[in-house]
């Protein structure tokens, strides 16, 4: 099902997302979300033009949930069935500068940093060095003991986030914890809905930024067309691409030809953001 703007009437897009109402808004959206992926990702750009933080959190909340269940980890895959897609919230988060959490033999301690949707979050997959690579590992907070920062960022889209550190003491994992080594084929679909995520959440802002541009009666100076001319070409050629590409979010492999499109599409997006 695709989320058209003739449901604005029914969503109040002026409502900021926070740690309180997320769960809220993920069992309003959960027709539109928890389907197949093409028609997740046309809701999930709609959905970005108007609140990138209600975007943001929707994304981070759903490659979490993509991470456990392309995984063999059946304690992630029981709590997940056992729910409805609302009542879960997730979150995940890759290596970051600020880290220092380690996992030895099946034992994880220490800080990991940025991760949004933390404060009302069930369950946390995230990514962890592991000797000479990474892993991504599954936590269930609801059992397990760990301290939350939160630090609430200001910048812009990401008020709404909610996103925080976490530290934990000492937790004994489960071997089925462990979801894979982050450059392994079972978690590619993860990787490829998370950078796909990225460049749709880029695409719904630029399109909901333009709008907005235009908006203004200084746009209408002629000395301006050329630039806005450029503007909306460029934003075309990234509706197009995007479109065009859209089916790659169902490849479970990724070629060379794969990540040229893949990186493109990224590297177009934030040129065409920056302007």
């Amino acid at each position: 099902m695709t989320w058209g703007p003739s449901m604005i009437k029914n969503w109040n897009f002026s409502q900021s997302v926070n740690p309180e109402n997320f769960r809220k808004y993920l069992q309003e959206l959960a027709v539109y979300l928890d389907t197949d992926l093409v028609s997740h990702f046309q809701n999930l750009l709609y959905i970005a033009q108007q609140d990138l933080s209600l975007a943001h959190c929707i994304h981070h909340n759903h490659v979490a949930r993509l991470a456990i269940q392309n995984s063999l980890c059946k304690e992630g895959n029981d709590y997940l069935n056992s729910h409805a897609y609302y009542e879960v919230v997730c979150c995940y988060s890759a290596v970051k500068t600020l880290d220092n959490i380690k996992l030895t033999n099946l034992q994880l301690s220490g800080y990991k940093s940025w991760l949004s949707n933390l404060v009302g979050a069930d369950l946390i997959v995230i990514q962890v060095p592991n000797n000479d690579h990474r892993v991504n590992v599954y936590v269930n907070l609801t059992t397990t003991p760990h301290t939350i920062e939160a630090t609430h960022p200001s910048a812009i889209g990401m008020k709404g986030a909610s996103a925080g550190a976490i530290l934990f003491d000492s937790v004994n994992l489960l071997p089925s914890a462990i979801l894979g080594r982050g450059e392994h084929p079972e978690t590619f679909a993860t990787s490829n809905y998370a950078s796909y995520a990225f460049i749709t959440n880029h695409l719904g802002l630029i399109i909901g930024l333009y709008s907005q541009l235009r908006s203004y009666p200084l746009t209408d100076d002629p000395r301006l067309d050329h630039q806005l001319k450029t503007l909306e070409l460029e934003i075309s050629a990234l509706k197009m691409l995007w479109s065009e590409n859209l089916p790659s979010v169902l490849a479970y492999h990724g070629t060379d030809k794969f990540w040229h499109k893949r990186n493109t599409q990224y590297a177009m997006s934030k040129k065409v953001l920056l302007d």
